[in-house]
This record gives structure tokens, sequence and C-alpha cells, in this order.
């Protein structure tokens, strides 16, 4: 990416404006008599709404399909994606689709991490990028009546729903300017670093449990933030599963929203990835983990010759034991034979045990190995 890009001065001045006029509203609004505790429950609402309309609506369901949605539930999302004042979903898609086919790429990702924090968090849209969208990249978007509608018409969407339907609401109680200043500027202003912090905190600091191939990292502040992304190193590895807390208990209510519009016939296919892949990727990723950190001892009374070894057949037997699965499961999906797939679909489970069980022992070996690593560095 050139440096020598244009500025975009309309984004420069409201982004930076917008937290200013956010900071100096709120205390002459708590000070005023317009204030109400019902505006700071719009506002509540309305960051909800457009948080989850970006990251159920702009993220899972237009960038990366992980589910089908009934036409209203996208209009829905169109509406309150528009609140959060990031664009249309046609763009922010194609944007988003480019990160994650040049990840990390310092030219080619649009908000590379390679640029910066900075960079990844904020400054990359103080720069003109292509404006026209590319109908090669968004192919299935520009055949989508209603998201070429709010590509069309987004500053009207964008200005009513996230301004002037709050500041109605907010004069039903007798407080439009902090529905426009709080529920609106303050809000909104909430809502755009939250789901920039994916960009620039989930790619600097959290865990990688799936894969260290790519910056993007397990961040729990920004899972909270954005009510579910901060599992980025997951998503990153496995973009369409429309999960991204795998855990019945992961904090993901992107996940719970999706699934109870399942249950209500508005939403439907929806994607997640094999649990074996999953677990492949985690213990691989483990391993790996693990044997940069015990290379960094020299107290071991253990060789590490000895622990590389272990570690080498650890490796071996989780991926051996995941290919006897995967081939298993292509044969059974080709056989036409009724008792043939009865045969695989026993082979099947059998090699599921020892899949779990390859996987089982790689964990239990390096609980073992850390604890004898923990009581040398004590002796």
């Amino acid at each position: 990416m050139s440096d020598k890009k244009k500025l975009n001065l309309v984004n420069i001045i409201f982004l930076t404006t917008l937290p200013i006029v956010s900071l100096i509203a709120l205390p002459v609004w708590l000070k005023s008599d317009s204030y109400s505790f019902k505006t700071i429950v719009l506002a509540i609402v309305f960051y909800v709404l457009a948080q989850l309309s970006i990251t159920a609506g702009y993220h899972r369901y237009f960038s990366h399909k992980a589910y089908e949605a009934h036409p209203l539930v996208s209009f829905f999302y169109l509406c309150f994606g528009a609140a959060a004042f990031q664009g249309t979903a046609l763009k922010w898609s194609q944007d988003h689709r480019r990160h994650h086919r040049f990840v990390d790429d310092i030219e080619k990702d649009p908000y590379s991490i390679k640029r910066g924090f900075m960079w990844a968090h904020i400054l990359w849209l103080f720069y003109e990028g292509d404006k026209r969208y590319n109908p090669e990249e968004v192919p299935d978007l520009v055949k989508d009546k209603l998201v070429m509608f709010q590509h069309k018409h987004i500053l009207k969407f964008s200005v009513f729903f996230a301004f002037v339907l709050p500041m109605l609401l907010g004069s039903i109680w007798g407080d439009a300017l902090g529905g426009l200043f709080i529920a609106g500027a303050l809000r909104l202003t909430i809502n755009h670093h939250s789901t920039f912090f994916i960009n620039s905190l989930a790619h600097t600091l959290g865990d990688q449990k799936f894969s260290n191939k790519h910056s993007s990292r397990d961040n729990f502040i920004t899972t909270v933030l954005t009510f579910g992304e901060g599992y980025h190193n997951f998503h990153h590895e496995f973009p369409s599963d429309y999960r991204n807390g795998i855990r019945f208990f992961d904090f993901d209510p992107t996940k719970w929203l999706i699934y109870s519009l399942s249950k209500l016939k508005l939403a439907s296919n929806l994607k997640k990835v094999d649990q074996e892949i999953i677990m492949k990727k985690m213990a691989i990723m483990a391993l790996i983990n693990f044997e940069s950190s015990y290379k960094t001892f020299e107290f071991l009374s253990l060789s590490k010759k000895h622990m590389s070894k272990v570690c080498s057949y650890l490796k071996d037997n989780v991926e051996n034991t995941f290919k006897k699965l995967k081939d298993l499961k292509k044969a059974r999906i080709i056989t036409v034979s009724v008792n043939e797939k009865h045969k695989l679909s026993k082979q099947i489970r059998k090699a599921r045990k020892e899949f779990n069980s390859s996987c089982k022992l790689l964990f239990g070996m390096i609980r073992r190995f850390e604890n004898k690593i923990e009581h040398d560095s004590q002796s």
C-alpha cells in the first residue's frame, strides 16, 4: 500500500471530532435538566443493536456467509449496521474479505497490523481507499437487492439510524439532545473503537490456540466489547464457522443470537467446522507453543533431545489418526453400498476414539512435562 495515498478529509474530521464532541456533551448533559436514565438505557440498546448488526450481520453473515438469514433479518442488519457508521455492508465485506485473503500483507491487507497498531486501529480509514466496489470480490452481495439499496442510500440510512432515530426516541421523555449526543454520538464513538480493536488489539495481544501463521489472537477484552468477536485466532483459522467461541460457555452472544434466529426459522444453514479438525489444530498448536517454551530452559533433568523425540511422536500420532479418520469419512461419502457404509461407520467410530485418545495423550504429556519443568525450576 502506497504511503502517498490521498487523505480522506471527511473521515479524518468525522472520526476525530466525534469523540471530542461526545466528551464535551457528556458532562453538560449530566448537569442539564433534561438528563434522564432512560437515555442511558437507550444508548445501551442502540450500542447492542449496532454492534450485533456488525458482528452477526456485516461480519458473519454478509462477509463470510456463515449462515443464511431471512430478508427481514438481513434488512435489520443493514439498518442498524448503518447506525454503526462503518460504511456499507458491501464495501465493509469487500475490505474484510481482502483482510482474510491477504492477512498481514503490508501492501494488500487494508488494515494490516504490520503497518502498526494505530494504522490497523483507525489510521487506515484516514486515507482514500477504493471508492468503487469490485463485483468480482463480492459477487453474492452485488446480487442482493437489499445490500445494493443500502449501498446506494447509505448516508440517509446512517444519519437516520445513528442520530435522528435516537434523538426522536429521546424526545418522547423530553431528552432529544441526550438522544442525539449520548445515544447517538457517544454511543457511536464506543461502537467504533470496539470494532476497531478487533483489527488492532486482537492482532497484538492474546493467545494463539489454533495457529501462529498469522497475527490474529484470542483477546478477552475485544470479546466482551464486540459480543464474541475476540476469539479472533479461531476465526482466522475457521472464518466460515458461525461461531467464534466454540465452547458452550464461551462469551459469544453473536453465536447465541444466530442460533436463536435459526430456532425461530429466521436463519438456516449454520456452518460449523468439524470438531476433529478444530481439535487437531488445537493439539498441534499446543505442542508448538510448548516446544517453543521448553527450549528456553537449561535446568531440565529431562534431556531436550528426549523431549523432542516425545513431542515428534505425539505430533505424528495426532496427524496419523486424524488422516485415518479423514480417509474413512471420504470413503463413506463415495461408497454406494449400504453394507459398506455400515462397515465404514463402525470404523469411523473406532477411528474417532483413536484420534481423541491421541489428542488426550498429547495434552496429558504436555501437562506432565510442564509440571516437571516447574518442579525443576523450583529445585
